[in-house]
């Protein structure tokens, strides 16, 4: 017999972004992450806190946790999660420019729970233009710290 957890994922809809300008693009559709099942198992309760660009086409693209406070756990589910939501452009973008934003995903078992409180982080201090974004990351060195974590993200 299987046992039913009442298990919430949340997403909180404060997104950002690094403009001075209006919010750009506004969430079409979300998808709620899938819960880990490790992670229903121990209890364990989280945020992941993602930055990443939307693209002229609404599609999250470059997404990154920026935080995350267990250990990891849970940003497989919320990077998958963003990377299969929409987003429609704003009556402030009619051109459709590409915006850098954040968003908050939050896990909780109990409807009491305190978590969210601890995902506050601000985007990485790189450039806001998406392009110029793409070429940074480019441009880095690549290391290898933890091959099985990277490996786990890109086999999900």
């Amino acid at each position: 017999m299987k046992l039913f957890y009442p298990i919430l994922a949340l997403i909180l809809l404060a997104t950002n972004s690094q403009s001075l300008l209006a919010q750009q693009w506004e969430i079409e559709k979300i998808t709620t992450p899938k819960y880990p099942i490790k992670a229903i198992k121990d209890s364990h309760e989280d945020c992941v806190k993602l930055q990443f660009f939307v693209n002229t086409d609404g599609i999250p693209v470059y997404i990154e946790p920026i935080k995350s406070s267990t250990a990891q756990l849970f940003d497989a589910a919320a990077v998958k999660a963003l990377a299969q939501s929409r987003y429609k452009a704003t009556g402030n973008n009619p051109d459709k420019l590409p915006e850098r934003q954040t968003i908050q995903l939050t896990f909780t078992i109990s409807a009491d729970s305190d978590v969210a409180n601890k995902c506050h982080a601000n985007m990485t201090s790189e450039p806001s233009d998406m392009e110029s974004f793409r070429q940074a990351r480019l441009s880095m060195p690549i290391i290898a710290t933890n091959w099985h974590h990277g490996k786990a993200l890109l086999e999900k």
